[in-house]
């Protein structure tokens, strides 16, 4: 799609942000529809239940339950085996049931056929924890999750708008951070992106200061009020809080 620009008293109008919006909006529904159809089919004949916790522009986490007669995991890796064809198991080891409990000859030879072929391919749907056992998991938003794991060492933890990934949260501590409710963790970070402005790209960077990892993208008056970097406001509020920081320090 191209730039559409509108021309009336020498101004500008830019509509790339619409087409950026519908593109994205779009490629959404359509990853949501090949999930169905892809993935999620393969697991109704097997009667297993499959609910959506998690979405974003490009994966999504889903609960597996399986039906109570089920004994063990075989109905839920046959699923697995019947899709193989459009997924990359390649992070899955060889010694996994998904490749270990196959019987037929010519079916194991099509699985590690479709695991060579489907390596790293686009368009391709890929399991990102591969063969790890998920024991906690706590979604907030796009950007905003984190998983706990078998070896309680071991998270994977995504933060909207921040960079920083190793952070050392405990996953209940997660939580409260996220939905803004814990006042003792603050992370301030140097934040750079490029805006527009009549057909010319700058760069710009600021100091943000995290309280809430859903609201991260904006300055964090309180818990529910917030304002657009850049708002004149912003300074007298940080001027304010230090008054009341340095008065509080004095009383002490």
């Amino acid at each position: 799609m191209g730039l559409g620009i509108k021309r009336k008293k020498s101004v500008l109008i830019d509509t790339v942000p619409h087409v950026g919006f519908c593109i994205l909006s779009l490629s959404k529904l359509c990853l949501m529809k090949n999930i169905y159809d892809v993935y999620l089919k393969a697991f109704i004949p097997y009667h297993i239940k499959s609910i959506p916790l998690y979405n974003d522009t490009d994966c999504q986490a889903t609960y597996h339950e399986l039906p109570k007669k089920a004994k063990d995991l075989s109905s839920f890796n046959q699923a697995l085996r019947s899709i193989s064809k459009n997924m990359d198991y390649s992070n899955f080891s060889l010694c996994h049931p998904l490749y270990a409990d196959v019987d037929d000859a010519s079916e194991k030879e099509r699985l590690l056929r479709d695991r060579i072929n489907n390596k790293k391919k686009l368009g391709i749907f890929s399991s990102e924890i591969g063969e790890k056992i998920p024991i906690k998991a706590c979604f907030a938003a796009p950007k905003s999750y984190m998983i706990q794991f078998l070896d309680k060492d071991d998270v994977k933890i995504g933060m909207k708008g921040c960079r920083v990934r190793n952070l050392d949260f405990k996953i209940e501590k997660f939580e409260r951070f996220i939905l803004g409710q814990d006042d003792k963790i603050l992370l301030r970070y140097d934040h750079a992106w490029i805006t527009a402005r009549r057909m010319e790209l700058f760069l710009k960077k600021a100091k943000k200061t995290v309280i809430s990892g859903l609201y991260c993208k904006r300055y964090m008056l309180d818990h529910n009020n917030s304002l657009a970097y850049g708002h004149p406001d912003i300074i007298i509020h940080q001027l304010l809080h230090s008054i009341i920081e340095t008065v509080v320090h004095n009383l002490k």
